[in-house]
């Protein structure tokens, strides 16, 4: 501790990139989320869109995780 201040360890460059790309995700969600809501209409795309970054994302972190022994 500093001066009353517990010290973090700061991130790895895994946990980074994985940040960087569920904030990548979750931008482009939120940008067809904002069209949706103004047209009431989703596109194919979209949702395929949606649907392959969520399990792409998921399945290259578990990929990473359980590999790590």
């Amino acid at each position: 501790m500093i001066k009353g201040y517990k010290i973090k360890e700061q991130p790895t460059e895994e946990i980074r990139e994985f940040t960087k790309d569920i904030s990548g995700i979750a931008n482009n969600i939120n940008q067809i989320a904002r069209a949706v809501n103004t047209t009431r209409y989703i596109r194919d795309e979209d949702l395929e869109y949606i649907k392959n970054a969520i399990s792409k994302f998921i399945l290259e972190f578990q990929k990473k995780i359980y590999s790590r022994n």
